[in-house]
């Protein structure tokens, strides 16, 4: 970790200013954009101007204020016209705001890539692009399949430098002809002040909200609906969790497009799950739970994993991505294989049996030593810095240190 003198905003100029470019963004709601936004909230804390630049969804307006942050959308990129158009567009909307704009900071490989590079070359701006997703489904490997898959990758590899969430990205990013010196490690971060572990009232207000009744055991699983988060492993496993153990419940906190036929593959396996659908306040649902699954086929570090484990929560995981390298040492938590039914129920019913299930000081100490998202903010202001310096050596040798070795 760089020192409290590298804490401190301030780039040359004095602009400070940070252009957040993410595919979808308010009102849209997922992992990536909950890290870009809080980290977001920690720059402006640090003096950092931030804005941000997305795809314009139906309904919403070209551009717009949201929590203090200037939001512009531009063209949606469905189709090769339209994806033209949308680097175009892009082009336009950055170039807009060159005098205002330090880092184009760009939170996936999307077709943004191309007009920041372009700004990089004609109006000086660093570019920075962080990969959240690796595997099979991973933003590499979808690079290389999507339209103009290779001209992404082509720009890819000549931004000024990319944040790698794990190991297994960094080893993709390599693969894919980025330079070594240029990829970065950071992790996603989490607030661990709010995130916290419950105590015995705020635990038993949580699950009375929730209807739990008392002496059942709650495990939680949260996160969007989709194939990749393996919700469907997770239902063929619980029959052989709940048929030994009458006093636990499962709850699925998230939507997404496949919500219906989990619902119905549930009933068709006699799955008595809760759908909580969209949740306001997770925290919450943390607080009331006992144990936490994530059985996802392919992963970066999902927020919801670090989150369970900053409130104290034991966690049976897939080893994917950077669920692997942020509970490979825990003491408690489970780490099975991706699709395994049979080694899934397995690890559920271990630690549901337990004596003690109640979290123990590991999970939630890998969290505040590797994860808390004020280290994660000073190790982007870090960068920045370096970025504007062209010193991205020493920065890239003092953040892989920090967190990810």
């Amino acid at each position: 970790m760089s020192n409290a003198s590298n804490r401190s905003a301030g780039f040359i100029g004095g602009r400070n200013g940070i252009l957040m470019a993410i595919p979808l963004f308010y009102p849209h709601v997922g992992g990536a954009e909950l890290q870009a936004e809080r980290l977001a909230q920690r720059l402006r804390g640090r003096g950092f101007r931030v804005s941000f630049l997305t795809t314009r969804l139906p309904g919403t307006r070209r551009t717009e204020t949201q929590d203090g942050f200037r939001i512009d959308r531009i063209w949606p990129d469905r189709g090769y016209l339209n994806a033209c158009i949308h680097i175009l567009d892009g082009f336009f909307a950055m170039l807009r705001m060159r005098k205002s704009v330090d880092v184009i900071h760009l939170h996936g490989a999307s077709l943004m890539l191309i007009p920041a590079c372009f700004m990089k070359w004609i109006a000086g701006k660093k570019v920075l692009v962080k990969i959240a997703t690796g595997n099979i489904g991973g933003e590499i490997e979808a690079a290389r399949t999507l339209r103009l898959g290779s001209v992404r990758l082509w720009f890819l590899r000549r931004a000024s430098a990319a944040v790698a969430i794990s190991r297994e990205i960094e080893d993709e990013l390599i693969s894919a002809g980025v330079k070594d010196e240029k990829i970065l490690r950071i992790p996603n971060g989490v607030d661990t002040e709010y995130f916290r572990p419950a105590e015995e009232d705020e635990k038993k207000d949580a699950r009375r909200s929730l209807g739990i009744k008392d002496g059942m055991k709650v495990v939680l699983f949260a996160g969007r609906l989709t194939r990749q988060k393996g919700v469907d492993v997770l239902l063929r496993a619980w029959p052989g969790v709940s048929s030994e153990k009458k006093d636990v419940v499962l709850m699925i906190a998230g939507d997404g497009e496949e919500r219906n036929n989990l619902e119905a593959l549930a009933r068709e396996l006699q799955v008595s799950a809760r759908f909580l659908g969209v949740v306001g306040d997770m925290r919450r649902c943390y607080w009331a739970s006992d144990l936490f699954v994530f059985p996802s086929r392919y992963e970066g570090l999902p927020n919801a994993v670090l989150e369970a484990m900053a409130c104290g929560l034991p966690i049976v995981a897939t080893r994917t991505g950077g669920i692997l390298e942020a509970l490979e040492h825990s003491q408690v938590s489970r780490l099975v294989n991706t699709e395994d039914v049979a080694e899934l129920r397995a690890a559920l019913k271990s630690l549901l049996a337990a004596e003690n299930s109640s979290p123990k000081p590991s999970e939630r100490s890998i969290v505040e030593e590797r994860f808390n998202l004020d280290r994660v903010a000073s190790d982007y202001v870090q960068v920045y810095k370096n970025l504007q310096n062209s010193q991205l050596r020493d920065a890239n040798a003092g953040i892989r240190s920090t967190h990810l070795v």
